[in-house]
């Protein structure tokens, strides 16, 4: 279960299931599309890009404390 909260002091809401996430990737679109159909992914492959799209590594690409980025 996930919650959001996009600003401070605003009344946060639960994501329905389903909503966001490696589920809703456009990733999956591009890997079915007739131009990728030699792309071959193992489950453990499948497994990690999951966890790398539900982890939101596609907006924050490394370990750094978000108030110490430049904005």
């Amino acid at each position: 279960m996930h919650y959001f909260d996009w600003s401070y002091g605003a009344r946060h809401y639960k994501a329905e299931p389903l909503t966001f996430g490696s589920v809703r990737s456009r990733l999956w679109e591009v890997l079915r599309d007739p131009d990728h159909a030699e792309v071959r992914l193992q489950a453990d492959q499948t497994h990690a890009l999951k966890a790398w799209i539900d982890l939101n590594c596609p907006l924050w690409p490394d370990y750094r404390y978000r108030l110490d980025r430049p904005e």
